[in-house]
């Protein structure tokens, strides 16, 4: 009993001892299966963190990546936004500088025509200060001839010259106006004549235009010439005296009206006037109107006429082509040679134009036969102009004086 008891004893101390040993040997792998558990519970862990930290990272990348878009989005729309305030900026810049910019132009634009409108004012004032002068200078030449190397010739030529150059300053320039031939006075073979010999008309042309021209003189007012003439020129009938020793001021001109039933012409531009004119009719008076004039009257100074007028004159009265070109060629000569008529007899025309000895041709003496009832030789009557100029501006003024009556015939401001 005993030994059963004591193998009991034995047995449950041997259980014990499992127990305990089992319990020691649990215990070191328990703490092992622990610390795997809790090795494990660590790498679960990481693996979590690891795992939830790239979820969250992802997560937060996917955050940052909109708030980038839209943070791009908002940066574009306020670069749109403020480019479009540029562009609008530098479209208001630009308006206010161009209005600026015309308001100065204009103010500018008034200034220089103030300015001009002055200049000018000053200038005709002095021109008109020279041409009373030039007129005073006329008076007093009273030697009954006129030719072209007396005073007031010789200066014109250097005014001309000037004139020419371009030259600033006051500049008169006197010609003798029954140097040209008067219209209508002249009569349609001597027009024709001169527009044949100044724009080459031929002959049928020319006579065609002068009838035209002078047969629109008969017309009774309101039928002839329409329209202004280009300088307004005071008529005839409107004509103030004008003293040599200082002219008083001359009326203004008045309007220039339309040829009367007497078919007198207020300036012989307004042959330029006629309706109807074909451009080669209107350019072949334009190249005739040096030689033309509305105050000559009938007949020319054969001491200063040219050769158109001279030529023209003597085909008119019957002339051959060759007769009146000889003719013009021995005046010229008695002029070189300072030759003047101071008469109208036949006997010292001929004396003057046997030149050194001589004896003119017989086409040459019909010639001159033919024009001897036209021959003046002193004038009385010169076109004066007057013309100030500095730098750009000009201006004028002329006229046609008598110097028996000191009448004005014309006054045109230029």
């Amino acid at each position: 009993m005993n030994a059963i008891h004591q193998r009991g004893v034995g047995l449950q101390t041997a259980a014990s001892g499992l127990r305990n040993g089992g319990l020691e040997s649990a215990s070191p792998l328990g703490r092992f299966a622990g610390q795997g558990q809790r090795g494990g519970g660590l790498q679960t862990a990481a693996s979590g963190l690891r795992d939830g930290g790239l979820e969250s990272a992802s997560s937060l990348g996917r955050f940052a990546g909109q708030g980038q878009r839209g943070g791009g989005l908002q940066t574009a729309a306020a670069r749109r936004r403020a480019g479009a305030a540029l562009v609008f900026a530098i479209f208001a810049v630009a308006t206010i500088v161009s209005l600026a910019l015309g308001a100065a132009l204009v103010a500018r634009g008034r200034v220089a025509r103030a300015s001009s409108r002055m200049g000018r004012a000053s200038l005709r004032d002095a021109a008109e200060n020279a041409l009373v002068a030039a007129l005073r200078d006329l008076g007093s030449d009273t030697n009954s001839v006129d030719f072209l190397r007396e005073k007031w010739a010789l200066d014109s030529a250097a005014a001309e010259e000037a004139l020419l150059s371009g030259a600033d300053g006051v500049f008169v320039t006197v010609s003798d106006e029954r140097a040209r031939l008067g219209v209508p006075d002249c009569g349609e073979e001597a027009l024709a004549a001169l527009l044949s010999i100044s724009s080459g008309l031929d002959a049928a042309a020319a006579a065609g235009l002068a009838h035209a021209a002078l047969a629109d003189l008969a017309n009774p007012p309101g039928q002839g010439h329409s329209g202004a003439s280009p300088s307004s020129p005071s008529s005839p009938a409107d004509a103030s005296p004008v003293s040599p020793a200082g002219p008083a001021s001359p009326d203004p001109p008045g309007p220039p009206g339309l040829p009367g039933p007497s078919g007198r012409l207020p300036c012989e531009e307004m042959l330029l006037a006629r309706d109807g004119l074909s451009s080669a009719d209107r350019a072949a008076l334009a190249d005739a109107m040096p030689f033309l004039s509305s105050s000559a009257g009938r007949g020319f100074n054969v001491n200063t006429a040219p050769r158109e007028v001279v030529v023209a004159s003597a085909l008119a009265g019957g002339a051959t082509p060759g007769g009146a070109e000889g003719l013009w060629l021995r005046l010229l000569m008695a002029r070189r040679r300072g030759d003047v008529f101071e008469t109208t007899s036949p006997t010292e025309a001929m004396k003057l134009l046997r030149g050194e000895g001589d004896v003119p041709t017989a086409e040459e003496i019909e010639a001159l036969q033919a024009v001897q009832s036209l021959i003046l030789v002193d004038s009385g009557l010169f076109r004066v102009e007057a013309t100030a100029r500095r730098g750009a501006l000009s201006a004028g003024v002329s006229c046609v004086w008598e110097r028996g009556t000191g009448r004005i015939l014309r006054w045109t401001f230029r």
